[in-house]
């Protein structure tokens, strides 16, 4: 339980990070895809 707890609060500040990446510009997102760390080109500017 709280292992789960640990994983989910990591997993969500990780989100935060990430989006905090895409607003300031990164030309690469990093994304959490089943499990694997995935990088994705932000296309989105």
């Amino acid at each position: 339980m709280l292992n789960g707890e640990i994983v989910s609060s990591f997993l969500s500040r990780k989100r935060s990070q990430d989006q905090a990446h895409i607003q300031s510009g990164s030309a690469i997102a990093l994304s959490v895809v089943d499990g694997k760390i995935v990088l994705t080109p932000d296309n989105r500017k």
